[in-house]
Parts: structure tokens; sequence; C-alpha cells
């Protein structure tokens, strides 16, 4: 069963698009203090456009303005306001008293693009802003001053609406987008070394994982793994030799005990120690049976179940007998596998 754990493509997506956002924000803020800070005045957005949503075309002047709402809230907040609005057809209107410098622009206010005039100190009236907008009468130029702002806020707001849609959310989509894809590919290896790992068979020994096949970042990882298998391997092969030892050194010993307690005379303590010999020698020969069977030779041979029954109720039956039970053995001949 699998444990359920943070994605890190999900992880690596959201750090890199709020370092993304982080960055964005520092650069906006750069950018409203490199060009507006320092009390450098300009002409808000909304100025031009809400004189733009007035105009209207007009059969004897070609074009003119409705007096709504939102111009009279306009006049009212900035009574030095002045404009001039120009179409492309030769109309123009002025509203206000246009600075001496600026009244030889309207003429030719109609191929004027946007552009803006910036002053960095009071009074404001030079500060001027054209735009240029598209209206239900065509194409308008609008060159409008006298309602100079030193707000870095609105500015802020102003930029990083513009750099938003534009940068960050787009970015953001790509990040998400292409990130999980590089991530699997750069992490493709980290599957090929999992099913290895998942293939490892304890009794085959010497298995080790592929560290080439990881990231660097993540090869520590494996090389700490086939570490532990390597101490696991020494582990085991300690312990095959100490059985194999055990067994050997073993036989020995209890051969003498054995041919010792034969001497003895006949009689129950003589029967017992016979029996504990037995128990020992027995427990000496599994101990190489156990070492036989993990040298796994993987070589099969046809057995006789019925000699190997006779030879296992052979070696049993003293101790059988000993403890006051009887043992038989009833088997057809030639009975194998």
């Amino acid at each position: 069963m699998r444990a359920k754990g943070r994605s890190l493509t999900v992880q690596l997506a959201w750090r890199l698009i709020v370092l993304q956002v982080v960055i964005m924000l520092g650069l906006i803020v750069a950018l409203t203090y490199s060009l507006y800070g320092g009390g450098v005045s300009y002409i808000r957005e909304k100025v031009p456009l809400t004189v733009l949503q007035a105009v209207h075309a007009d059969p004897a002047a070609g074009i003119a303005l409705v007096q709504d709402r939102q111009l009279h809230q306009l006049y009212r907040s900035e009574p030095g306001l002045w404009f001039a609005v120009a179409d492309e057809n030769g109309h123009a209107l002025v509203h206000g008293d246009i600075p001496a410098v600026y009244r030889p622009l309207v003429a030719s206010l109609a191929r004027l693009e946007p552009s803006e005039v910036h002053v960095n100190r009071a009074p404001y009236a030079l500060t001027m802003r054209v735009y240029v907008g598209e209206t239900p009468q065509g194409r308008m130029h609008v060159m409008v001053g006298g309602a100079a702002s030193t707000d870095t806020g609105e500015v802020f707001m102003m930029i990083g609406r513009y750099l938003g849609w534009r940068i960050t959310l787009p970015l953001a989509l790509v990040t998400l987008i292409l990130l999980p894809w590089l991530i699997r590919r750069a992490m493709s290896g980290v599957a090929e070394v999992a099913a290895q790992a998942q293939a490892i068979n304890i009794e085959e020994r010497g298995a080790r994982l592929a560290a080439r096949a990881v990231p660097r970042e993540l090869q520590p990882m494996v090389q700490a793994f086939n570490a532990a298998l390597e101490r696991l391997n020494e582990g085991y092969d300690a312990r095959d030799r100490f059985l194999a030892g055990a067994a050997h050194e073993l036989r020995a010993p209890i051969a003498i005990l054995g041919a010792r307690v034969e001497t003895l005379d006949a009689g129950p303590e003589r029967t017992r120690l016979l029996a504990d010999v037995a128990r020992l020698s027995n427990l000496a020969e599994q101990l190489l049976d156990l070492q036989r069977l993990d040298e796994n030779q993987g070589q099969f041979e046809p057995v006789d179940l019925v000699a190997l029954a006779r030879e296992v109720a052979a070696d049993v039956a003293p101790l059988v007998v000993d403890a006051g039970y009887e043992l038989a053995l009833d088997a057809a001949r030639g009975w194998s596998r």
C-alpha cells in the first residue's frame, strides 16, 4: 500500500508561481517609484476616458459634448480642467484654459499618438496627457490637463493591472502547464529506480539500485539505500558463515560424546544421555541443511519420498521410543517427486 504524500510537482509549481508574483510585485513597485516617485505628477486615465465617453456626433460642429453626470463630477473635482478633442475628419472642440505652450498642438491633435508630459514640482499646470480611443463616432484624440495627480498608489494599481494580465497571468498558466511535464521528464529515472526497488528479492544477494538513473540531487538517497542493502547482505553472510561453522564444529564433539556414552553401562541414565546426544546430532544436521538451502543452487532432482520418510523415521525413532511412543511407517514403493 502506497503512502499518500504531497505532490512534488504541485509544490514546485505553486512555489514558482508565488515567486513569480513576488518578483512581479517588486518590479511594479520599482517601476512606480522610479517613474512617479518624488512628487512626479501625471494625469489619471479616468480623466480622458470620462471626456471621451461624453463625446457624441453633432451635425453642425461635427463633434460635441454631452454634459452628463460623470463629466459634471469631473468639473467639480478638477476646477482647472482643460481638454481638447479632435477626430480624424478635422473636427475639434476645446474646453477650459489651455496653456499657451499646448495651444499650437490642438490643430495637429489628430496626428498625435498616446503620450504624457510629467512635471516634478508644483504647480503642475504643464502636466498633460494625450489619449486615443475608439468611439461610435470613430477614433478620437483627447489632450487633457489641469487635473494633475501625484498619488503613487493609483499608479501602482495601473501598472499592476497592465503587467498582471499581460505577463503574470500568462506566465502562471505556462508554469502550471509546462512545469509538471518538465518535472516528470526530469524525474523519469525515479520511476525506474522505484521499479528496481520493488523487484528486489531478499533471497537474491547483490541487488543494487541504479544511482545514475536519478537526478544528481537524489543520488545520495539511492547510494544510502544501496549501502543499507550492502550491510544487510553482510549480515546475512555473517549469519550463514556462523551457521555453517557451528554445524561443522559441533559434529565432531557430538560424535565423541556419543561414543563415550556408548561405553557406559546399560541403564536409564545411559538411555537418556543417548537421546540427548541424538537431539544434538539432529540439531547439527538441521543447521547444515539450513546452510545448504541458503546456498540456493537451483538444482532439482527426483526424490524417493518413501526412502526419505524411512530415513527420517530412523533418525527420530530413538527419541520417539524413549518418550514412550510407537512409530510405524506404511508406504508404497517407488513414490517419488
